[in-house]
């Protein structure tokens, strides 16, 4: 599956085990469910927009709380089955322009693997 080779090209190139998948937001559900339903991956039972969705990802419980992080690096799926590798940013926000700059040029994305739950 696409999500398998997601999963192999960021444990290859980062050297990082994926070991769980956290929805960004509510809303995610049957994406997240299908993520492991193909990928054999848990799912955390939590997300990190305090249960609701958000127009941004820098909307989180984590920036909240001022713990400085980022979401990259990652794997990303686009609409068109294209599979790009985004390094690691400096911030949450240079994530978020990049990403949304890959949906716009890719009409879309899909999935995203990487961030939160590597080991």
């Amino acid at each position: 599956t696409k999500i398998g080779q997601m999963i192999e090209i960021f444990s290859k190139k980062y050297c990082k085990h994926v070991v769980g998948i956290i929805p960004v937001e509510i809303g995610q559900e049957s994406i997240v469910f299908d993520a492991a339903l193909c990928s054999g991956l848990p799912i955390v039972n939590t997300d990190l927009a305090g249960f609701r969705a958000v127009p941004r990802a820098n909307l989180n419980a984590l920036a909240a709380q001022r713990i400085n992080f980022t979401r990259s690096p990652l794997i990303i799926l686009t609409k068109t089955g294209k599979i790009i590798s985004m390094n690691k940013n400096k911030s949450l926000f240079e994530d978020e322009i990049k990403l949304r700059q890959i949906a716009k040029d890719t009409k879309g994305i899909i999935f995203v693997i990487g961030g939160f739950i590597t080991a």
